[in-house]
């Protein structure tokens, strides 16, 4: 009986040897006769993914340099104010948090610690922002600073930009990849005229310098 299960172990070890042997054999000769398209296909599809913890820091780093970026651009004002740019709605608190954490909508009178302002800005911007800004092409060949240039103007003037009829120069550029032409484009999206055009212009030149990398 020993002997049989010593027999069938050996037999099982010389097929999985076997099997592995003609696979790689089988990969080196697709390898080198695939085209340049395959090769990258094959890279995609053999290539382990990164671990997940590798992938949280990358992501937590992100947010945190985002919220720091628009904390030098949003004042923290722990009672609920009218928009500056309309005098009216949206109601805003913290750092330019329009809506609470259960989604709701702030009024005057409202109240907050800074504390909850920072939760407020972090949740915000992880669940909300972020992921749809990321919908950006070519957003994961961006450097951090381009990204984070983008959050802070999606932050500012709506996570949904990329794709909107108000946003068509801008969106039809990074659809192009023309990643020189941004910086100049941002200061597009203003306001001129308005009363907030001076701050917002300064906030659109500082992200365009972001974006640029200087």
């Amino acid at each position: 009986m020993k002997s049989k299960i010593v027999i069938l172990f050996l037999s099982f070890t010389l097929w999985t040897v076997t099997g592995w042997a003609a696979f790689l054999t089988y990969r080196i000769h697709v390898l080198e006769s695939a085209s340049p398209v395959e090769r990258v296909i094959e890279r995609v599809i053999y290539t382990p993914a990164a671990p997940e913890s590798e992938i949280k820091k990358k992501d937590d780093t992100l947010l945190e340099s985002a919220a720091n970026i628009i904390k030098n651009f949003e004042a923290c004002k722990l009672c609920a104010y009218v928009d500056p740019r309309t005098g009216g709605l949206p109601i805003t608190i913290g750092y330019g948090s329009t809506r609470k954490l259960d989604g709701s909508t702030f009024k005057l009178g409202d109240k907050i610690t800074k504390s909850e302002a920072e939760e407020l800005l972090i949740t915000q911007l992880r669940k909300q922002y972020i992921p749809r800004i990321a919908r950006v092409p070519f957003w994961n060949e961006m450097p951090q600073n381009k990204k984070v240039a983008l959050i802070s103007f999606g932050y500012n003037l709506g996570k949904d930009f990329y794709g909107h009829e108000k946003f068509k120069t801008i969106t039809k550029q990074l659809a192009a990849k023309e990643w020189k032409k941004i910086p100049e484009t941002l200061r597009l999206y203003s306001n001129p005229g308005s009363r907030v055009h001076d701050g917002l212009l300064a906030r659109r030149i500082r992200e365009g310098k972001l974006f640029a990398g200087n």
